[in-house]
């Protein structure tokens, strides 16, 4: 993973949301919404840390009868991963995503203004979900619009999450594929925000 090192083959059943989380669904789950940019609610919901995600996967999993994925004690947290509920995609999963079996730079597309909200095109500001040209997978703004929180550190040993795909003031080199980045998991800022996914139970149809 990075810089076009390589990715791996997801081997396993993987449920991954179409587009970033939205404003509305967060604040239906949690009852607010940190977001700078309001409008409406089919806006990525943004200012809110890798922690604030986990404790939203874990609600919405509540919510919709599925076993939470994470247990947050404080600053220490454990990944339960039997459990069928809601969460972040490592960045194995989000690079494989991104890339969708295709040999784009950007998710999607060889030119960024196709696929990708950024510093050329965004008039500083995030924009609605989906707007933009979907990858082969069928995912949309994995290049650009918000930089996604994914469960990874961002090297051995450190407490610095993984972000990846770029944001709406990036410049095009890092929107690509290949392109990481990582801020330590406390931090809110405008530009980050998060993905779903799900890996479902193999023992039920």
């Amino acid at each position: 993973v990075g810089e076009g090192v390589g990715y791996s083959n997801i081997r396993r059943p993987l449920l991954v949301g179409q587009s970033l989380i939205t404003q509305a669904l967060y604040e239906s789950v949690m009852g607010e919404n940190p977001s700078r940019f309001e409008g409406t609610g089919d806006l990525p919901v943004e200012k809110v840390s890798w922690f604030d995600l986990l404790r939203f996967c874990n609600r919405l999993s509540e919510i919709q009868g599925f076993r939470p994925c994470y247990s947050i004690d404080g600053e220490d947290v454990e990944w339960d991963r039997s459990a069928d509920g809601y969460r972040l995609l490592t960045e194995d999963e989000w690079e494989y995503t991104a890339r969708a079996n295709r040999s784009f730079e950007y998710s999607g597309s060889d030119d960024p203004d196709v696929v990708a909200w950024y510093g050329r095109n965004s008039g500083n500001k995030t924009h609605i979900v989906g707007a933009k040209k979907e990858n082969s997978y069928g995912t949309y703004d994995q290049s650009g619009n918000l930089e996604e929180w994914c469960w990874d550190l961002y090297r051995s040993g450190g407490v610095v999450r993984v972000l990846r795909g770029g944001y709406w003031y990036s410049s095009a080199s890092d929107l690509r594929a290949a392109y990481r980045g990582g801020l330590s998991p406390s931090f809110q800022y405008n530009y980050g925000g998060g993905r779903l996914a799900r890996s479902p139970d193999l023992l039920i149809p």
